[in-house]
Formats: structure tokens, sequence, C-alpha cells
């Protein structure tokens, strides 16, 4: 077997081609994960000697590691990783982790906070296109696997980590314009993994060829930790048939089914007459979905589903499966009574309220759990409760200005001011955002016509485009 072979520069170079000379994103900034293991240092000592072989422009590259803070030495690991850089002319960003660490989860709370702090790497780069490269390699994902198959996970958990994704929106904070319509959303960051149909002996033996060293993270032989105690249990499973090589080809395949299944639920959400969305961050799904010659697999529904749960309630996370499953379980029961017709049905679930109407399914953002008010100044453009894109252009404004649900109170006011749409549930229109100064309402931009200027700047909803991405992120765990 060739699994212990070091890499050459020309497969290196092959690997490494379409992050840093070709491909669907042409990257003009690549920002290179490094923790100082042996992974990510063969990938920064790598990617440093391939871009100059491949590009005679090749995109500027900067060394991010982070300081997760949770083990003595982690800023040794940290300075080792500057050093490495500096010594290949390599810019490096240290990151810390600050604040209060959890006691449970805390491989799963770092990783979120890793990615957050990678994000931010990116912060004052004016690169519309950006790359992260992380190190992630076949034992990564043969890992990866056997961690969902135990958790229940279904097609897409099974298909694992992919060789490219975007970077979760939770952890942008820039904003960039939407060219079709001309609406401010979070900038876009891609994730390559160039090794990830790479065995890690492969990494360990160029390193080794090369003279290079790394540092090695005692946290990774902590059987504490579920990730570890699943690559302790490999050599036994190998023996069974069971390896790197077979769990990686199981991914390849259930990320084929994977791609079909989001392909066709994205057609459906696209679909204006089956997902119709409103004007003030509600959604309605056609009965149709579900009956007649034209209704959907349920697989699909679900999936559906997921994403304008999501869409709605502003979630970044899949819903839990099982959480999902019960749900479409109630919501799909037909009344005995009145056969054909969906039994009558309200739940909550994503932050989002569920119920049933004559015209099928409507899911609208739950009053009960308002989104965190916002600060927001002359300027200044954010993004509200994962959903809403504030724009704030006029001036002379209050200091005290921010950007909140409409609420009960809210809505009285614009009753009184006679701006509050007629005929439409008092729910839906609790949770449309609003500028405030204080307790003082300013303007609601969503209740005006599209046309009308506002006293202090203008909102809009996520468009339709934005559903679509959320067939991409299902995770059928439990």
């Amino acid at each position: 077997m060739d699994d212990d072979r070091p890499l050459s520069d020309a497969e290196a170079d092959t690997l490494l081609r379409p992050m840093l000379a070709s491909g669907d994103i042409a990257a003009t900034l690549v920002v290179l994960a490094v923790s100082g293991g042996v992974d990510s240092m063969a990938l920064m000592h790598l990617v440093a000697g391939a871009a100059t072989r491949l590009s005679v422009r090749p995109p500027r590259l900067l060394v991010a590691t982070v300081d997760h803070g949770l083990r003595p030495g982690s800023a040794d690991d940290a300075a080792f990783v500057a050093r490495a850089a500096a010594q290949l002319g390599l810019d490096c960003s240290l990151l810390t982790w600050t604040g209060a660490k959890p006691t449970t989860g805390i491989q799963a709370a770092a990783r979120m906070a890793r990615y957050g702090l990678l994000a931010s790497a990116f912060e004052g780069q004016p690169e519309p296109d950006r790359v992260l490269a992380t190190a992630h390699t076949r034992d990564d994902q043969a890992e990866t696997v056997l961690m969902r198959l135990a958790r229940g996970s279904g097609v897409d958990g099974l298909a694992a980590v992919a060789s490219m994704s975007a970077l979760a929106e939770a952890s942008m904070s820039a904003l960039a314009v939407d060219e079709d319509t001309a609406a401010p959303v979070p900038a876009r960051v891609v994730i390559r993994r160039p090794f990830l149909g790479t065995p890690k002996a492969r990494l360990v033996a160029t390193m080794r060829a090369r003279g290079l060293s790394w540092r090695d993270d005692p946290s990774n032989d902590n059987s504490a930790f579920e990730r570890v105690r699943i690559r302790q249990a490999m050599a036994a499973l190998a023996d069974l048939g069971i390896t790197p090589a077979a769990l990686a080809r199981t991914a390849e395949r259930m990320a084929r089914a994977s791609d079909a299944l989001r392909s066709a639920t994205r057609r459906v959400l696209a679909d204006e007459v089956l997902v119709r969305l409103d004007g003030l961050g509600s959604a309605t799904l056609s009965r149709a979905l579900w009956e007649g010659p034209g209704r959907v697999p349920p697989e699909i529904q679900l999936r559906v589903l997921d994403a304008v749960i999501r869409h709605i309630g502003g979630q970044t996370e899949p819903v839990p499966r099982l959480a999902l499953e019960a749900v479409h379980r109630d919501l799909w029961a037909l009344d005995t009574a009145a056969s054909g017709r969906i039994a009558s049905f309200a739940t909550t679930l994503g932050y989002t309220k569920i119920l049933t109407t004559t015209d099928g399914l409507l899911i609208l953002r739950e009053p009960g759990r308002p989104a965190r008010a916002m600060p927001i100044a002359a300027g200044q453009t954010l993004l509200w409760d994962n959903r809403v894109i504030a724009r704030c252009e006029g001036r002379n404004l209050p200091s005290s200005l921010r950007v909140a649900q409409l609420g009960a109170a809210g809505l009285a006011e614009a009753r009184a001011r006679g701006i509050a749409p007629a005929g439409v549930r008092a729910d839906i229109v609790h949770t449309v955002p609003a500028f405030w100064a204080g307790d003082t309402l300013i303007d609601v931009p969503l209740l005006r016509p599209a046309d009308a200027a506002g006293p202090v700047g203008r909102m809009a909803l996520l468009p339709r485009r934005r559903l679509l991405d959320r067939a991409s992120g299902f995770e059928p765990g439990v």
C-alpha cells in the first residue's frame, strides 16, 4: 500500500490547484487554519510551495492560528505557528478565545469559537471571494462518518465533510451587497479541504521527509472526547474491513445522494406556488406539497419544512431531526372525520410558530421569542435576527436608535398611525422589525410602500435565494 508515502510536489500541486490557481472559486485571499499539528503544518508548508509554482499571481496567503486557552502550552503552540509562518514569509494572525469556557461539550464549543475567530481574519479585507483552507484528512472523514452513524444520521449526515462548503452565516460579521437584490448579505467565505481524500499518514511522512517539525496536542489522546474514542476503535474496525478508505467511499456515495435530494428540495423551495413568502417574514406551504397528484415525497417534505423553519426563525443550524419528524407526523396526520384534509394543528419549533390554515401550513416567527435589540448608527448596515437587513441612512438621529421587534406596543402605535396592514394576523406583525429611539417608535419600513422614503433608513428581508441556500444544510441526525 502507498498510504505512508510522502506527497510529491506534483501531487501537492494537483490537490491545491483548485484552491490556488483555478476552479469554480477564484480566491484572492486564502486564510490557512493552522493549529501547529502535523496536518495543518503540512498544509501551510505545501501551500506556500505550491502557490509560487502554480500561478504567476497567486492569492494572498494569511496564516491564522487559534489559541483556545483550554490547556497549558496552547499559547506556545500559537507562537510556534507564528514563527514557522514567518520563516516562510507568510503573515500570521494570532486569535485568542477569551471569556468563560464551558464545562461540557468542550470540543463542540471550541469548534464554534474557532470558526468564529477564523471568520474574523477576513474582516476589513476587500476581497469578495475568500477561502479558508483546513487540513482535514481522510482519517478525519472516516471518524466523522462513524460519529454520525452512532447518532443515527441519514444521507446528509453520512455524507460527512464536504471538500468545499460555505462558512456558516453565524460566523460572519462582514456584510457584502447581494447583486440580485441590492441587499447586503454576509460576505462569502468558502472552506476548502484539499487533503480530505489523503491519508493522514502521507502528511506525516511528508513532514518527516522534509525534516519539518510540528506540535502534538495532548487532548488528541484524551478518551473523554468522542472523536478520540472513535479514533482508538479504528484499528479494531479495520480488522472487520471497516477501514478509513471504505468509510470515505461511503461518504462519497452518500454525498452524491445528498446532492440529488438537495436539488429536488431547491426546486420545491423555488416554486412560488408551493412555498409563498410574504413581505413581513412569514411563509405558507401549499397543501399541494402533501396531497394530490403533484405531492412530493416525505423526505423532500421534511427538507422543505426544515429550510423554511430556519429561514423564518432566523436559525443557521438545522432543526433536530427527531423534533422535525415528530412535528411532520402530527402535521400530516389526516383527520379521519374529514378525509383528505390536514388535521388542525399548532406548535412551535426552531423559533417559529407553525399552524394549519385553509391554504396549507403557515410558518411565522415565534412572537414569544423576540430577537435581541441591536443598536444602529447613521451609515451602518446590520443583519438583524439572521433574517432582516437594516440600513440606517438618516441624519441627526438620536444616539439611542436601535432595531427591535415591533411587539404589542409597537403594533398598537402602528394602528394608531394607520400604517398597520389590515387583514394580517397580529402575531405576524408583532415580529416585524422597527426602528426605535429608546421606547419611542420611529419607523417600521416593512409596513411602508416599497418606494416610500422613511426618516431613518430601509429594511429588507433576506431574499428567496437565501431560503434555497437553506436546502444545503440539512443534517438528519438525532
